[in-house]
């Protein structure tokens, strides 16, 4: 990426699939247990191995060169020599500068020469695991130790361009799999987001609307929003740093050329602080 991915040379390989992604937002990545990214929950059997795949779901770049994550699994306190990552499968002979070799948590920092072509659900990684027992665990997605953008988010590169993923679990404080129903299938409650994005006032509207968020520390904000086939429609923050507290942003109906959008159902999705939300509106003209 744009510190060390785009200096690596790779051969090509592209995985693609049919099905229709679990989420349907574009720009995600999860973890998912079928190559289609339609299953983020498996009942495991002892002593058995299973796959999981990492999932960059509905890209809104056409290539995919390279991606920025981590990755941890927890497991209930005193199992972790009850679990084993046998396989850990990257595209053909990419590069990897992270530390993907930790068994329990670690990082991938990949390049490849030639891209991942686009498709609804690219598979980056494949993980052969094994359960000795029939406990929980849960999987999650985080940023990169080294982010080429700082926005506690992993990404992927598109060419020149780094793209922030969001998760379908909405933070990167929530698991974005489980196995056996996950080591707590009850929410920790009394954790605020550090950061809440409101529904935009009014709505449905005509011909703008006020899009109102709040940090509760200083960190980058980028503020997207996508029509229902996930192609970015405008930008209204592009990664600005923003102070704590209550923050509006007008969208006026326009894209990013300065022309009237039509009417129908859009998204307007937030990233920051390590989460990524999204609300739906809807414009009538």
């Amino acid at each position: 990426m744009k510190k060390t991915i785009l200096v690596l040379c790779l051969f090509f390989l592209a995985t693609s699939a049919l099905s229709v992604p679990v989420d349907p937002l574009p720009d995600h990545i999860g973890v998912y247990f079928d190559s289609g990214a339609t299953i983020t929950n498996f009942a495991s059997t002892p002593n058995v191995p299973f796959t999981a795949y990492v999932i960059i779901t509905n890209p809104t770049a056409a290539d995919i060169w390279g991606a920025e994550l981590s990755y941890t699994f927890v497991v209930p306190p005193g199992l972790e020599n009850s679990f084993a990552r046998l396989g850990n499968s990257l595209p053909f002979q990419a590069v990897d500068l992270g530390n993907s070799e930790s068994q329990s948590q670690g990082d991938y920092i990949v390049g490849l020469a030639s891209p991942l072509p686009q498709s609804s659900a690219v598979v980056f990684v494949t993980w052969e695991l094994v359960l000795m027992d029939n406990f929980p665990m849960d999987i999650f997605i985080g940023p990169s130790v080294s982010q080429s953008i700082e926005d506690g988010l992993p990404a992927y590169s598109a060419g020149v361009a780094i793209v922030a993923l969001g998760l379908p679990s909405g933070n990167v404080n929530a698991s974005v799999a489980t196995v056996n129903g996950g080591v707590s299938d009850v929410p920790e409650q009394g954790l605020p987001s550090p950061v809440v994005l409101e529904q935009c006032q009014p709505n449905p509207f005509n011909p703008r609307t006020t899009i109102k968020y709040s940090m509760a520390s200083e960190g980058r904000v980028t503020l997207l929003v996508h029509d229902v086939s996930g192609h970015r429609v405008r930008v209204l923050v592009d990664g600005e740093t923003v102070g704590p507290g209550a923050h509006e942003v007008v969208w006026n109906g326009l894209d990013s050329e300065g022309g009237p959008v039509a009417s129908g159902v859009y998204f307007y999705r937030i990233e920051a602080l390590g989460v990524s939300e999204t609300r739906r509106m809807t414009l009538v003209r």
